[in-house]
């Protein structure tokens, strides 16, 4: 795909794929449904569905979407060898695991209490205890780990926060 005009319009390097595409119809007649497809050139989808991750056509309170990111993360965070990592490295590699993989889900779901609660057990397990199965110290408290650096925290921003402020966002476009 060209990004920039070569003797021709824009229009004519940025073309949808039918071939690729898919069609779904909620609350359309199947015949009319399937005329459509037929017209475009383009298959029939149907509900559920995945798009770019998310599981689409489901509640979005139910813990089997968030289920794939919970399992990133958790996939993430046991791939480092934490012997190796000081206390600021810990913290620093749950803000880039948290940041990136979680932005796309909390910006488009409203993320349930339980699967807060999991993914802050998470975090928990990975910075007190670490790679260690027998348990760790817990030298302050998780309210305090989440708390702005000002106010004596680590500066890991509360997932539901987070969560409302993307969110938000759409508000805030349209």
């Amino acid at each position: 795909m060209q990004w920039h005009q070569q003797g021709g319009d824009l229009i004519d390097w940025l073309k949808i794929n039918f071939q690729k595409s898919n069609l779904y119809g909620i609350g359309v007649n199947d015949d009319i449904l399937k005329s459509w497809a037929n017209r475009i050139h383009c298959k029939i989808g149907s509900l559920p569905s995945i798009y770019l991750g998310l599981l689409l056509g489901v509640g979005q309170a139910l813990l089997k979407i968030w289920k794939p990111v919970i399992d990133q993360v958790e996939t993430k965070l046991e791939g480092w060898k934490l012997k190796l990592l000081s206390r600021g490295g810990q913290i620093i590699l749950l803000k880039l695991v948290i940041s990136s993989l979680l932005v796309f889900f909390m910006s488009i779901f409203k993320m349930p209490q339980g699967v807060k609660e999991e993914l802050e057990k998470i975090q928990r397990h990975f910075l007190w205890v670490g790679g260690n199965s027998t348990g760790g110290i817990h030298y302050i408290t998780w309210d305090t780990v989440s708390n702005y650096k000002e106010e004596g925290g680590f500066d890991l921003i509360d997932l539901e926060v987070k969560n409302q402020a993307l969110l938000t966002k759409w508000i805030w476009m349209y």
